[in-house]
């Protein structure tokens, strides 16, 4: 529904999203100093890429596209407990295939692994979870092992987004609306800019209260007057509810 998104004239709007944050609240959380050495770098992808010697030092998107998509893959995999099978098939890759990557993952970056298992052993015996503002989530007898596992993500996640709404409604931001590990937020066609800054400030205070000092990079995307807000995978639907819109209009 976001392609739909349009400012009034004069206006404009700028989507600001946490680059890869699910991989840098992990690396930060579980003090992986080799996998936040790879968020760090700005592409953690890529690096995960280079640190298996499956890209050359230096290699990028351009260059290794394909590559850095697998190695994405495989740290996806890893971030929601997917098992070997379920990798192979989305790879389209033999299961042998899949599980050598998910151990050089292993291999790579052993602490993040080791902090992982510590979690989850935590999360069962204590019978809960939790933030670092003591936010909970109780465990029983039913509740699945990834969802134990992803909780430390997806909770901390929504600490940084609530203090990063805090940080930029104090600084005079509008914020229209928080998506999960974003802000879309609007201001003046020729102010947007600096609003934007603002945000991504507000948002760089809110990661490193959370997470420790650990500071997560962000994107912006900004759309003025009269353009609209483009994103490939609500093309369908914006196209749909476009065509839907000129028909009643004709009729």
């Amino acid at each position: 529904m976001r392609s739909l998104t349009t400012p009034e004239p004069g206006r404009a709007i700028a989507y600001i999203d946490w680059t890869s944050a699910e991989v840098g609240i992990t690396a930060a959380l579980s003090e992986d100093r080799r996998l936040q050495t790879a968020y760090e770098s700005g592409d953690v992808y890529m690096a995960f890429a280079v640190d298996a010697k499956a890209a050359p030092s230096g290699a990028t998107k351009d260059t290794h596209g394909k590559i850095r998509d697998v190695f994405k893959r495989v740290m996806l995999a890893v971030q929601y407990g997917q098992r070997a099978a379920g990798l192979a098939r989305t790879l389209g890759i033999g299961v042998w295939r899949a599980k050598e990557l998910l151990d050089l993952h292993r291999r790579l970056y052993g602490w993040y692994w080791q902090w992982n298992a510590w979690t989850l052993q935590r999360a069962n015996f204590e019978r809960k979870i939790q933030t670092v503002f003591r936010w909970p989530m109780h465990v029983t007898r039913v509740t699945k092992q990834t969802t134990i596992a992803n909780f430390p993500m997806q909770a901390h996640g929504s600490e940084m987004l609530r203090w990063a709404c805090v940080y930029a409604t104090e600084q005079g931001v509008e914020v229209h609306v928080p998506v999960q590990d974003a802000l879309l937020i609007g201001g003046t066609a020729e102010g947007i800019g600096g609003v934007a800054e603002l945000t991504r400030a507000a948002m760089a205070k809110a990661s490193d209260l959370v997470l420790g000092g650990f500071v997560l990079r962000t994107d912006v995307n900004v759309v003025r007057y009269p353009d609209r807000y483009s994103d490939k995978r609500g093309a369908a639907m914006r196209n749909r509810v476009l065509c839907l819109l000129s028909s009643d209009m004709a009729a």
